[in-house]
């Protein structure tokens, strides 16, 4: 029963169904209900979100909210691409485009953001920048930015 005296039940319909029905105690045609289908999760699903990434890059997060914002003024797609320590940022439309390459300032003790670069193998995808974009809006809650890439595989952003 919720603060208000409304009644908000729960019931196993089936193996995999789960029936939520919300009930007004005020108003008695005001009634809500709902089938939550429940997952089988199994080793085998589990196992396809944890993806080995080859390659993390860790900068501050403010630098990779300006490089987003700015290359959305190119293209609604950015190119990342990592190669030889060196992270490149690509968008392009016919008229213009905007290349930004950062590489792997980790050993300079002048520079106080660094940006370490640990890859495996050589990476070149294309991301949507306008998904990228609304990730950026964790850039208030932490300074560092970890990104993740996999040849075939979505970039992974942690903060």
């Amino acid at each position: 029963m919720g603060s208000n005296g409304d009644v908000v039940t729960l019931k196993a319909a089936t193996d995999c169904v789960l029936k939520i029905s919300f009930n007004s105690i005020e108003n008695a045609l005001q009634y809500s209900e709902y089938d939550l289908k429940l997952m089988n999760l199994n080793e085998d699903l589990i196992e396809e979100h944890f993806i080995d990434y080859k390659t993390k890059i860790q900068l501050s997060a403010v630098l990779f909210s300006k490089i987003s914002k700015d290359l959305l003024q190119f293209s609604e797609k950015v190119q990342v691409s990592c190669v030889n320590k060196t992270i490149i940022f690509k968008s392009a439309c016919k008229e213009k485009t905007g290349i930004m390459n950062f590489s792997d300032t980790s050993k300079d003790l002048s520079i106080k953001e660094k940006i370490v670069i640990q890859s495996e193998n050589d990476v070149k995808q294309y991301f949507s920048i306008k998904l990228i974009n609304k990730a950026i809006k964790a850039t208030s809650i932490s300074k560092i930015v970890n990104i993740y890439l996999k040849t075939g595989h979505p970039m992974s952003e942690c903060y």
